[in-house]
């Protein structure tokens, strides 16, 4: 989970709130990313696909990052275009 505040000069509050959901490997895999990257399991490549987040191309990893989806969020509501 990650979650980003973020507070307006006027005071208004907001929370974006970014989830990535899976299980843990018995034994880390892959090489690419760091922490948890090569023991966790991300649901949102598919219940066939076992393939640990350190294993993931950086294009598919991106797009079910759990930062990644919290900062879209927040652009948006800021009105940014986000690219890839």
């Amino acid at each position: 989970v990650c979650a980003i505040a973020l507070v307006a000069e006027d005071g208004e509050e907001s929370l974006y709130e970014g989830r990535c959901e899976g299980t843990l490997a018995t034994e880390p895999r892959g090489s690419g990313g760091f922490g948890y990257d090569p023991a966790f399991i991300p649901e949102d490549t598919g219940p066939e696909d076992a393939r640990t987040m350190a294993e993931l191309a950086p294009a598919e990893k991106h797009a079910i990052s759990h930062r990644g989806r919290a900062a879209r969020a927040l652009a948006e509501h800021l009105g940014v275009e986000v690219s890839g």
